[in-house]
């Protein structure tokens, strides 16, 4: 059986330039929880702080999904400081 750590995303529309989220989406069941997420990222700089946004959600945040949305979180920003450092690399 899989775990929500092997199965919980997210996906985000990031500003290349500025690395700032335009849009999230997440694969937890609800709506609501995938408006969070939404919510939560839009407007978030992807080359700042991760744990301004994990405070967030640790404390506006009571679904059953918390540790794996956190490792999730992480992971997008992690994957944008990859990501977003070779595209700044080509505009130079």
């Amino acid at each position: 059986m899989r775990t929500q750590f092997e199965t919980l995303s997210i996906s985000a529309r990031v500003d290349r330039q500025y690395g700032v989220v335009l849009g999230a989406e997440t694969t937890l069941a609800t709506a609501n929880a995938r408006a969070y997420i939404d919510d939560l990222l839009t407007g978030v700089c992807l080359s700042g702080p991760v744990e301004p946004v994990l405070k967030t959600l640790r404390e506006t945040y009571w679904g059953g999904a918390k540790k794996a949305l956190d490792a999730a979180i992480r992971d997008l920003f992690k994957k944008w400081q990859q990501i977003g450092g070779e595209a700044e690399g080509q505009r130079e």
